[in-house]
């Protein structure tokens, strides 16, 4: 029995190429979009100590099936959902979402505590839904409009938090 050296087994994965591919059969997107905070009027002053009774952990909101995905949805009926030719997003909407409205709240000086990267949640928490239904089929349209809407939510949701 022959053994193939380790330094060869590359190469021959690297000839099985048009068998294996990962990432499917679907063309590369034309663009893809995020969602970004809107630059804080101010920056909070001090360092003080976090109230951890006060820190808010924001959970990922849930989103219906159809959201789920890289690909820019467009609801064109009560029935029919179309994905944007050429377009994506960078990251699944719902945990763009969950970095925007984080980094919104940080700006406004509420002590926001990420429970995947500390193992502890804040003595608030914040859950929702993400619903979206646009009707443009330009991404770029969609990115935008969604973006500016998402900002709208996350400034009201840092007012009504602080208020809290």
């Amino acid at each position: 029995m022959t053994r193939i050296p380790l330094l060869l087994l590359p190469l021959l994965l690297a000839a099985c190429s048009p068998i294996v591919q990962i990432g499917g059969n679907t063309p590369r997107p034309d663009a893809v979009y995020t969602l970004s905070a809107a630059p804080p009027t101010a920056v909070p002053a001090g360092t003080a100590p976090i109230d951890m009774a006060r820190a808010v952990t924001v959970d990922t909101p849930s989103m219906p099936g159809a959201l789920q995905t890289l690909r820019m949805p467009v609801t064109v009926s009560d029935t029919a959902i179309q994905y944007v030719k050429g377009a994506q997003w960078s990251e699944q909407p719902n945990r763009l979402f969950q970095r925007l409205l984080a980094d919104t709240l940080v700006h406004s000086g509420i002590a926001v505590v990420d429970q995947r990267s500390s193992g502890q949640t804040g003595g608030r928490r914040l859950t929702g839904q993400l619903m979206a239904p646009v009707a443009s089929a330009d991404g770029a349209d969609v990115a935008l409009a969604l973006n500016g809407a998402a900002n709208r939510v996350a400034v009201d949701v840092a007012a009504w938090v602080k208020g809290a």
